[in-house]
Order: structure tokens, then sequence, then C-alpha cells
């Protein structure tokens, strides 16, 4: 009458797995294989030894699945501690509430028809591939790979709640006969066993649709008000360039003037220094758009103040397609970004970047490079925060893919030999 207990182990590792591919990434791209494979036989291993054990031992021997179940989620998948226990309640109840449906139709298959064990397990696993099918397709359109959630402990305890709730209501009659709520026909076990598992499941994703739908939005919300930040600055960005152009206009002339009262070769020297900085300013920001030309100008000037080389080789008319606010956002974020970063050198040699934009063939091509000595931690493609906020940061990278993806480019991100490499690849339609 009770479902083995490999059945419910298979349904728990099957749905472990679902779970990374959904979230996280392929099962090609798994960190800690032999983890993974480990916490996964430990499952099937636990499930068939503690199948049939006293009443007494129930619940113990339930915890110690759950935690297993939670070890190859942290362990194996490297989930945050904080959303492998939110996972691992979700494994739980749907791994329950797959096993108990399962052994439930065979069972009445079975007393309908007394077929023989081969039959019965080509109809077993018939059952087995439907179900999971079914659980593939469901899991697939609730959860998504491009949001990292960030959970309080109210939504956590929540969720655990919910499952211990669900799995005590569940399995209330192979426990206990005695309690007003629990009945002693099969049928009746298995009908309450897999209605309310799926009730449960049911409840979950609605929860966990409600957590996506909320923290999206709250994302959205902060990644605009970053690209109006950002756009705020570009147009006081260019109300001082106009400024700045004047007069660095002026002193050129003036250093003419200069150059030919001053007769010593160290006041020359001085002159052409000062000459040699006014053609930097003048050829870095002089790409041929405006807004662009306006975000190089205040990072090119913070740059010099912290003793950053920031290099650029732009064709901003390729931008001309772009609204003016992502393009703010996009080239502001990137280049803070590489500011951030390379000012944590100590060497000033090191601290360099390198931006390049520029037409080939039919693509707009992006690159942005800064030297990068310190870990960088990856999670979709995109670098982990290294602030201990996260809820408050992240946001000015999510903005850069929000931006890409608008004008259905790629961007892609990684460190190679110490040098943090963006690159973006947008279609230009000509």
């Amino acid at each position: 009458m009770n479902p083995p207990g490999y059945l419910y182990a298979l349904s728990y590792v099957f749905c472990s797995y679902l779970i990374y591919v959904f979230v996280k990434s392929s099962l090609f791209k798994i960190g800690r294989k032999w983890l993974t494979i480990l916490f996964s036989f430990l499952i099937v291993f636990w499930m068939i030894v503690s199948d049939g054990v006293a009443k007494w031992l129930f619940w113990p021997c339930m915890m110690v699945t759950v935690l297993l179940i939670f070890s190859l989620l942290y362990l194996g998948f490297q989930f945050d501690k904080k959303v492998a226990v939110y996972y691992a309640a979700q494994v739980f109840v749907l791994g329950e509430g797959c096993a108990s449906l399962e052994w439930q139709m065979m069972y009445y298959l079975d007393k309908m028809n007394e077929m023989s064990h081969a039959v019965l397990l080509v109809v077993g696993s018939l059952m087995y591939l439907i179900i999971y099918t079914i659980v593939y397709w469901v899991e697939k359109k609730v959860h998504r790979r491009d949001l990292e959630l960030e959970l309080t402990r109210k939504q956590i305890a929540s969720v655990c709640v919910i499952a211990f709730v669900i799995f005590c209501l569940s399995n209330l009659s192979y426990v206990s006969i005695e309690t007003p709520f629990s009945v002693n026909s099969p049928s009746q076990i298995f009908n309450i066993h897999s209605w309310v598992d799926i009730g449960g499941i049911a409840i979950l994703i609605a929860y966990h649709v409600m957590i996506s739908e909320v923290q999206a939005r709250v994302e959205m919300e902060n990644m605009q008000s970053i690209m109006e930040m950002q756009y705020n600055n570009y147009i006081i960005s260019e109300q001082s360039m106009d400024i700045v152009n004047q007069k660095y206009h002026d002193l050129k002339h003036q250093i003419a003037l200069l150059r030919m009262e001053f007769g010593t070769k160290e006041g020359l020297e001085y002159l052409k220094e000062m000459q040699n900085q006014i053609e930097v300013y003048e050829t870095l920001n002089k790409t041929g758009n405006r807004i662009l030309d306006a975000i190089l100008t205040s990072k090119s000037i913070y740059c010099q103040n912290q003793h950053i080389k920031l290099n650029c080789i732009a064709d901003g008319a390729a931008l001309a397609f772009m609204d003016a606010v992502d393009i703010s956002a996009l080239f502001g974020n990137g280049l803070d970004n590489a500011i951030e970063c390379v000012s944590k050198i100590e060497d000033p040699e090191k601290r360099l970047i390198y931006l390049t934009i520029v037409r080939e063939k039919k693509f707009l091509r992006i690159r942005l490079e800064n030297c990068c000595l310190e870990q960088v931690e990856f999670e979709n493609g995109l670098p982990k925060t290294q602030k201990s906020n996260k809820r408050l940061h992240g946001f000015g990278v999510k903005s850069m893919a929000s931006i890409v993806k608008k004008y259905n480019g790629s961007l892609t991100m990684s460190v190679t030999n110490n040098w943090f490499e963006v690159r973006i690849l947008i279609p230009l339609d000509e």
C-alpha cells in the first residue's frame, strides 16, 4: 500500500535537477559534479534503507531526507543557503506529489486488470514519463533564470510552514488511523495523499510566482531609477561640457601666446605638457555623438583626478539608433563599474580602462576592458555584486543587459588574465 522509498528518492533527485536547470544553468555546467552525484546516491540509498521503518522513526527519517535534499542543492548545485532552503521545501513537496500520484495510478491499474510484474513495470515507467513531462513543462513556465531571488526570512519561513503542513496532512493516514481526519481504506489514503500534495504544489507554485513577480517589478523600478539617474548625470555633464569646452578653447590661445614669451626650457616643457592634455581631451570627447561625448567628458575628468588612464576609440555616430536614456545608462554604468574596479588597484600603472565602439559589417561592436585583480563570481553570465546588501546593488549590470536585449543584441562578461571584459554585439538595420 505504501509507495516504495526508491520512487520517492527518484522524484526528489529528478525535481532537484529540474530546479537547477531552470534556475541556474544546464547540467553540463554543474560546478561540483561529484558532490551532486554523491548526494543523489545518498538520497536514493537513504530512502531505500529507511523504507518501512517503525512509526516512531518516521519523522526523524523524513528530517534526514529533507537535509539530504538541502545538501544536494546547497553543496552540490551551489545555491545560496537561503535559496537552497526555499527550493528544498519545493522539491520535497513536488517529489512527494509525483511519487504518490504515480503509485496511485499503478495501484488502480493493477487492481482493475491484475497485471503481471513485467507489464506493471512498463506501465509504471510510462506513467513516470507522463507525470514528469507535465512537471517539466510546468516548472519551465514557472522559474526564471534571469531573476536571482533575494528572499527574506519571512518568505523562507512561509514556504517551510506550507511544505510541513502539506506533508502532515497528506501522510496523516500512513502514520495513524486514530485521528478524526484519518482513513484506513487504501483508495481513500491514496486520494487524500495525492490531492493534498497536488493542492500543495499549486499553492507553492502560486507563492513562487507571486514572489518572482514582486521582485521582478522591484528590479525593474530600480533599473529604471538607475537609467534616469545616469540620464540626469548626462544632462549635467552636457551643460558642464559647454563651459569646459569654452575654457579649453580660450586656454589654447593663451598657451600659444605664453609660448612666445617663455624663454626657458622648463617653461616650454610645461606648456607642451598642458597642450598635450588639451589634445587628449579633445580627441577623447569628440566621438560624433553628443551624449557619449558628455559621458566621456565627466568620466575622463574623474579618471584624471584618480590617476586612471581611460583610452577610447569610439565611432559615436554608430549609436545614432539608440535612445539617449539607453546610451547614458549603458555607458554610464559600464564605465562606473570599470572605474570602481580599477580604483581598488594600488599600482597606478595598472589602472587602465579601454573602450572601443566600432561598426563591423552590419553590427555594432562595443568592448569595454579594465584591469581586474580581484576574484569575480558570475551568476547566469553576469558578475555577482561584491557589496553586502545585494538588494540595493547589482542593478547597473542588469540594466545594461536589459538595454542590450532591447536592441536584440548579445552581452557577455568575462575575466581573462586579470582583465575584465564586457563585449556587446548589436545588429544594425541598414
